[in-house]
């Protein structure tokens, strides 16, 4: 694959996503935003969350307790054990949805500074390297006419690779 070709394809690529940048990454922060909003608090939902592991962990010290002490028979315990034990699991679930909710915050911040960086790009500027450096996380060869660029934010767009600069094959 020869420089030039990637650095052709880059520039099409880029000016393709400025030039949609509003349509493309506006309408996906806008829907991200959105249902981010639609989850809630999460720091407030993980704190409720903290609360009931903790109260039914506490449940599950005295259920132990008075299975030492006698008090409670084997299978009463491991019942009422199990009981509580699922509950905890369910709830620890819903506390790792709860906190990917902020990890949700870390890509639309990622998305708004991709859209940030392409707002000043002119279409039709020629290759630069700190912007290829500062969106690309990496590129895939797909074939000798394409090439995939993967972006910030987890975005990937794939690109013909121009005729004129392209490899020849034998």
């Amino acid at each position: 694959m020869r420089e030039n070709a990637v650095y052709d394809t880059f520039c099409l690529m880029v000016d393709k996503l400025a030039s949609h940048r509003q349509n493309l990454l506006g309408t996906l922060i806008h829907q991200l935003e959105a249902m981010q909003n639609r989850g809630g608090e999460s720091q407030e939902k993980i704190r409720q969350i903290d609360k009931q592991i903790a109260d039914l962990s506490a449940q599950n010290l005295v259920i132990a307790r008075l299975h030492i002490n006698g008090v409670l028979n084997a299978t009463d315990f491991a019942a009422q054990s199990s009981v509580i034990s699922n509950k905890i699991n369910a709830l620890r679930l819903d506390r790792k949805k709860a906190l990917s909710e902020d990890e949700d915050d870390e890509l639309i911040f990622t998305l708004k500074s991709l859209d940030d960086t392409l707002a000043g790009y002119v279409p039709g500027s020629p290759f630069s390297q700190a912007l290829f450096e500062e969106i690309v996380q990496s590129i895939t060869v797909v074939d000798n006419s394409r090439l995939t660029f993967h972006l910030i934010g987890g975005l990937a767009f794939t690109e013909q690779i121009p005729e004129n600069v392209r490899c020849r094959t034998a």
